[in-house]
């Protein structure tokens, strides 16, 4: 019963990993799918090589309609534009016309958009025709509920909405809300014309090749026998035609890349929509999938080194069945029959187990994933999980068991059975593997975890306690900011204050081509920016090492840069880079008056890069910091400030160091799923080595008995029943540390700024594995040791 019992947990917890981790894949796999003809459709990225090497899930505004003319073997050109935190007003003949604010779900698109992704069905309207002309918008059936409440949803063709207060457009069709998982989560699709033919042609850079920003995508349906390379060829040409490269680009090169619509959800590199659903990293899922299967292998090793060490008490049984007629072949069969009911039993408690992880692991879980049983994948994937256990589990020990001699196995020769029997070696062999991965995930464990401590606890080059950031929106007067911002200076818990795109190491870089003189040639490179104000560095707390601050000004008229930016420029030393004039593309020259000291505008994955900082007028975003412990009743005061000036918009204020340890979500989540995978890999381990170390002492119990008869002390005895398993623990350690030094080495390789891993960290994963299966081994030694010798010897 113990054994039976052990068996069962020990596959129940690694199949309902299996499980949960396989509901998590298939989920985030699933995205996406759906679309006809999806191997054909890609979305166009940038990449940007030489100064400043990254990726961008954007393009530059003019490069659709460019490519749609000049390139060949492209089927349909779908350019898409996004807003962040649209407003909506519907007039529904009242007085005063219904707001909707802070809508996440707006884009703008052409037909071409539901050529390529024709899924949608049309419930009012047709694709060919609906957004064929500016000022036209088609919305989703729950777009349509929301704004007018029509149960006949085709009964808003015809109506108005206004966007951003004042950009009308007249509903031209209706389409049925996606089912399946998609990252196109759009509800409002305006034509794409529209930004042509409005006021947001101020907005829109049109003309611009060198502006790339992520809410400016392209997607493309190529022809069937397109070459990719063919057409990434044809791209950069006409990159290359219409933004030519000067002398001054030295090095700096920028490409148009094709990316496969399945790899758009997992690619986490790659920016997708804003506010599009959040994607686990590819390296988690497979991390996952690597920890599933292995909590899955050791749960299975329980199993074959407690079949094989019953073995020699089964051996009479398969002599007389033998004996009786029965062949290798029928007894293979029945053993794995064994195996298969001990294995749906695991399934089915597999099932309660994995309900329950999907609740612990609830942070964890992709968004719109849910505990689902009774579909026909989830019923094959337990179906198959049943068939490859109960093979996995059981032919080793069923070809054990089946091989017994039966004049040997009746005679009861049990030297000679343990003597030809090969499975002690392969069970020693399986219990060194199964603690070299619990020591790995150990091992792992502690790395992960001094990663995250060390992110989140690094000096970044500036402050980050004590600050609030509040985002305003970009559609407000600029007179409305200016007074939001006079009104909050007044708080007298408001030490200071500061108007920027973005704080430090968040999302709001401007990447565009800068050029200046080096060494008396022009040189142009690709560097990020940000706009701020004359208070930026101090209420960041960022050092000037030379020149001085910005001045105010609501036009660029004068830089700031980096460190990082004066090496780029070809000085040693940042005085050197005072007065010297840099040029943007497109755009005037201007002098550098101050350098500050390196700090991370970006998170830890990422090097510090070079970065510009100028002013100007378009800064939404406000940092404030406050010198009061009551953070809570200045919060209030904050609030109603803002409620009074901003009354159709929430307020949503975010403290800048929970919004920079949230930048480490993945490796917290990571951190999370290492330490529980940890600690199931142990006790599953630790399980199975009770189960041996009971068998052990049960078929030792006479030698025990004896030994105390002629003097043994208990320590000498324990000693003699732990010894041969902390040895294989031991061999253990010695032959998992370096995979696990290599895997950590592996995973640290993601991070520019690391930790460094140290001998220590194995070490005390070692002592854990050792301290843990000697506790295990000396509960059933110690018991052994105590029992009194009379009961063992007084039945022969």
């Amino acid at each position: 019963k113990l054994h039976t019992a052990i068996n069962i947990l020990g596959l129940a917890i690694g199949i309902s990993a299996c499980f949960t981790i396989f509901q998590i894949v298939k989920y985030e796999k699933s995205f996406d799918t759906f679309h006809p003809g999806k191997e054909h459709i890609y979305r166009v990225y940038t990449q940007f090589s030489g100064t400043s090497n990254h990726v961008s899930g954007g393009v530059c505004m003019p490069f659709a309609p460019a490519i749609e003319e000049q390139v060949t073997g492209l089927e349909s050109v779908a350019p898409i534009y996004t807003i962040y935190r649209a407003k909506a007003s519907i007039n529904s003949g009242s007085a005063k016309a219904e707001t909707f604010k802070d809508l996440k779900k707006v884009s703008f698109v052409s037909s071409a958009f539901f050529e390529i992704f024709s899924t949608y069905e049309w419930l009012d309207g047709s694709p060919e025709t609906a957004l064929a002309q500016p000022n036209e918008v088609v919305l989703t059936e729950s777009a349509v509920q929301r704004y007018f409440g029509f149960q006949d949803v085709t009964a808003a063709v015809g109506k108005t909405i206004v966007y951003q207060d004042s950009l009308a457009v007249i509903v031209s069709g209706v389409v049925a809300d996606l089912q399946q998982p998609t990252d196109f989560i759009f509800t409002d699709f305006i034509s794409y014309s529209t930004l042509e033919n409005s006021w947001m042609k101020k907005q829109v850079p049109f003309d611009q090749w060198s502006s790339f920003y992520s809410n400016t995508q392209l997607f493309i349906k190529k022809q069937v026998g397109a070459d990719n390379q063919q057409l990434m060829a044809q791209f950069d040409a006409v990159l290359l035609q219409n933004d030519p490269p000067g002398e001054e680009d030295k090095g700096d090169a920028t490409n148009f890349k094709l990316q496969p619509l399945a790899d758009m959800h997992s690619n986490t590199e790659l920016n997708k929509f804003p506010r599009s659903m959040a994607a686990i990293p590819r390296s988690t899922l497979y991390a996952l999938m690597s920890i599933a299967g292995i909590l899955l292998l050791i749960a299975s090793i329980n199993f074959i080194n407690l079949s094989t060490a019953q073995s020699l008490q089964r051996s009479k049984e398969v002599g007389v069945r033998k004996v009786l007629g029965s062949d290798r072949g029928h007894l293979i069969k029945q053993f794995l029959s064994e195996t298969t009911l001990l294995t749906t039993a695991a399934v089915i408690l597999s099932v309660v187990f994995s309900q329950a992880s999907f609740q612990y692991f609830q942070e964890f879980l992709p968004e719109g994933l849910t505990f689902q049983l009774f579909q026909p994948s989830t019923l094959l994937f337990l179906g198959a999980t049943i068939v490859v256990v109960s093979l996995l589990s059981g032919f080793y020990p069923a070809f054990i068991l089946s091989s017994f001699s039966p004049i040997v196995a009746l005679k009861n020769q049990t030297a000679q059975l343990q003597k030809g029997n090969s499975s002690n070696w392969v069970r020693k062999g399986l219990i060194v593997l199964q603690f070299g991965i619990a020591l790995v995930l150990i091992s792992g464990t502690f790395i992960v975890g001094q990663q995250l401590q060390y992110m989140l606890n690094k000096d970044l080059g500036f402050h980050k306690d004590a600050i609030v950031n509040l985002y305003t929106s970009w559609r407000q007067p600029a007179e409305k900011r200016a007074l939001l911002r006079a009104e909050i200076a007044r708080l007298p818990e408001v030490e200071q204050l500061s108007m920027h795109n973005a704080p430090p190491t968040q999302d709001g870089h401007i990447s565009a081509a800068f050029q200046f003189d080096v060494n008396g040639e022009q040189e142009k490179h690709q560097i990020k920016g940000k706009i701020i104000d004359e208070n930026y560095l101090d209420l960041y707390g960022i050092d000037l090492v030379a020149g001085r601050e910005l001045l105010p000004s609501d036009t660029i008229k004068e830089y700031l840069i980096t460190e990082e930016t004066v090496k780029l420029m070809g000085f040693n030393n940042p005085e050197e880079a005072i007065g010297k004039v840099v040029k943007r593309e497109r755009g005037g020259g201007y002098p550098v008056v101050g350098v500050t000291k390196n700090f991370h505008h970006q998170n830890l994955r990422t090097k510090i890069e070079p970065l510009i900082m100028n002013m100007h007028k378009r800064t939404f975003c406000m940092g404030i910091k406050l010198n009061t412990k009551d953070m809570a009743a200045t919060m209030l005061k904050v609030k109603a400030i803002w409620q009074k000036i901003y009354p159709e918009v929430d307020f949503n204020p975010r403290f800048f160091d929970e919004s920079i340890a949230k930048q480490y979500e993945s490796e917290q989540r990571t951190a999370k799923l290492m330490r529980t995978a940890t600690g199931i890999a142990i006790f599953i381990s630790c399980i199975g080595l009770f189960g041996l170390v009971s068998f052990s002492v049960a078929r030792r119990t006479r030698e025990i008995g004896i030994r105390k008869v002629l003097g043994a002390s208990v320590p000498s005895i324990v000693a003699l029943l732990s010894k041969d398993f902390i040895v294989l623990v031991i061999v253990a350690i010695l032959l998992a540390s370096p995979i696990a030094w290599w895997l950590s080495q592996n995973w640290l390789s993601d991070f520019a700024y690391r930790i460094e891993v140290q001998w220590w960290m194995f070490a005390l994963a070692g002592l854990i594995a050792v301290c843990v299966a000697f506790l295990t081994v000396s509960f059933q030694s110690i018991k052994a040791a105590l029992a009194n010798p009379v009961e063992s010897l007084r039945n022969e």
